[in-house]
């Protein structure tokens, strides 16, 4: 059964106010929030106090929250603005010169870590919404890849790409600030420092104060608040204070926070309108390029149901009507998009029509597979064909790279020994596979084929091919490994004396058309052989 996200809990919550609820979420994200806090505020008590605050916003917050929030990224967001209150009060209430003296004294060069912690916050401020939240889930939530595409609603291998450029957007941006860290080393930086665990007693401390907030703070005694709120020495004073203090002050002191709140917000602000102007045209075209460059990752994601492809087909189109290109680009864009979409659509309904041009091999494919066949045009017999045996081939691939394993497992095994059946290399193939998947293949000798061996007297290669003109043979043998068209090893003998004939004739120069050596074909197997060229030919320059 399929767990219930973040977002559901909470509103589960909202609903009961069960407290069990409640926890599970604290549970998952003290950690992350609490580190958060101490990276921006270096203080232990300050971050503990941060951290129940951004928690009473998420219970403020739950009934509103889209069901398709990530919940981490938006929690850290919270993080960061309640961090940026406290540090201006922080700073209301000390000098300038005590400031940079307690900075000055956290800061330290000795490890890499130190040199970027005070940036990273700002580094990750850069970063676009779909980085941004692939950071949060890899490196503060500890996702792995997989879990990560789940949450994004994207494979695994596009997380993965995700992930890889956000780090080196980082890397980028801390080496602007003169801190040199390579996008190979940040990775095992981030995961190994940006969580840190908090304090034990926190999580009870955020219930219990959540407790209060949503059964109504007001109607408890003087004496159980105390007890909640008595986790930490800060908390303590100024549980003592709510206690003492008027109505009046707390309604002034409301009003001074709201104040620097608005004062917070002016300044990011006007700190975001001076970043935009130094940026200028650079930072415009960088913007265009990021979206592009997003739009085909986006392409290169479609999987195999023709209505998503529709679907992102459309989604890719209005996105590059926002680019600020030449329209007539953008339609010859959009045109090659769809083309590739139709022969995608194409290739699969041939295969459905064709039931024998498919191989369980063809079960291994991947959405790329499809896309790179579909590059070349299909307008011909010929071209289809091509194209059609282009996926065999990459599925093929699949078992060729596991057979090979498989080889030298057995070898290691039974003394350099080579196999003498399939049946013989199945305990050391990939159990993921299904046995039909080898139905195909077979063990082989040098007196069956004597072409094409690459110096084996026995190997490994498909029994039969599908399209003896495009399909390509791969043989796997005790000496070496290799690939090589079918067509030459079918045509070999019946063309040999038509290429000699027409070498002789012409000085040993080859014809630039095959139609050519049909003046020398004295068999009819001879003009077949010359034919079964030409379709080759016709899809492949040079032969």
């Amino acid at each position: 059964m399929e767990q219930p996200s973040n977002i559901e809990i909470l509103k589960q919550f909202t609903l009961s106010q069960d407290e069990q609820i409640f926890a599970t979420i604290v549970e998952r994200y003290v950690d992350l929030v609490f580190s958060a806090a101490l990276r921006q505020l270096h203080d232990w008590h300050l971050a503990e106090e941060a951290t129940q605050n951004v928690f009473l916003d998420l219970l403020k917050a739950a009934p509103k929250l889209p069901t398709q929030t990530i919940l981490g990224a938006w929690l850290h967001q919270v993080t960061r603005r309640r961090c940026v209150d406290m540090i201006r009060a922080e700073k209301r209430r000390r000098n300038r010169e005590r400031i940079a003296a307690d900075m000055q004294n956290k800061q330290t060069d000795q490890t890499c870590w130190k040199q970027i912690e005070g940036h990273l916050e700002e580094a990750l401020e850069s970063l676009s919404e779909k980085e941004y939240n692939a950071v949060i889930l890899r490196f503060f939530e500890d996702k792995n890849h997989r879990e990560v595409g789940e949450t994004l609603g994207i494979s695994e291998d596009a997380a993965q790409k995700r992930i890889q450029r956000a780090v080196q957007h980082l890397s980028s941006f801390l080496g602007k600030r003169g801190l040199g860290v390579g996008a190979t080393t940040l990775p095992s930086l981030l995961l190994a420092n940006t969580i840190q665990a908090a304090p034990p007693g926190l999580s009870p401390s955020i219930l219990t104060t959540a407790n209060l907030f949503g059964t109504g703070l007001a109607t408890t005694t003087a004496a159980s608040a105390t007890q909640a709120i008595s986790m930490t020495t800060l908390q303590k004073a100024v549980t003592t204070s709510v206690v003492t203090i008027s109505l009046g002050v707390g309604i002034y002191t409301k009003h001074e926070a709201n104040q620097l709140q608005a004062e917070v917000r002016q300044l990011q602000t006007t700190r975001a309108e001076t970043m935009k102007d130094l940026q200028g045209a650079l930072a415009e075209k960088t913007s265009l390029l990021e979206e592009a460059q997003n739009e085909i990752e986006r392409l290169k994601e479609a999987t195999a149901d023709i209505h998503r492809l529709r679907s992102e087909a459309t989604q890719y189109k209005l996105a590059l009507e926002k680019l600020e290109n030449d329209t007539q680009q953008r339609h010859e864009t959009e045109d090659a998009a769809q083309a590739l979409i139709d022969r995608v659509r194409t290739l699969r309904e041939k295969f459905d029509e064709m039931p024998n041009a498919w191989i369980p091999e063809m079960e291994l494919l991947t959405e790329s597979d499809w896309l790179e066949a579909a590059a070349k045009p299909i307008q011909t017999d010929a071209q289809l064909r091509s194209a059609m045996s282009q996926l065999r081939d990459s599925g093929e691939k699949h078992i060729v790279q596991d057979l090979t394993k498989a080889v030298h497992l057995y070898k290691e095994s039974n003394v350099s020994e080579f196999p003498k059946s399939i049946k013989e290399l199945m305990p050391y193939v990939d159990t993921s596979y299904d046995e039909s998947m080898f139905e195909r293949w077979g063990i082989i000798t040098q007196d069956e084929t004597n072409r094409f061996v690459f110096g084996n007297n026995i190997f490994i290669t498909q029994l039969d091919p599908v399209d003896e003109v495009f399909d390509k043979r791969y043989i796997i043998g005790p000496k070496g490994e290799g690939a090589v068209d079918f067509l030459w090893s079918s045509i070999h003998d019946d063309l040999e004396p038509v290429v000699k004939a027409y070498a002789d004739a012409h000085n040993g120069i080859a014809p630039e058309d095959p139609d050519e050596y049909l003046t020398y074909a004295e068999s009819e197997a001879q003009k077949e052989a010359i034919e079964k060229l030409k379709l080759w030919n016709e899809v492949r320059t040079g032969f």
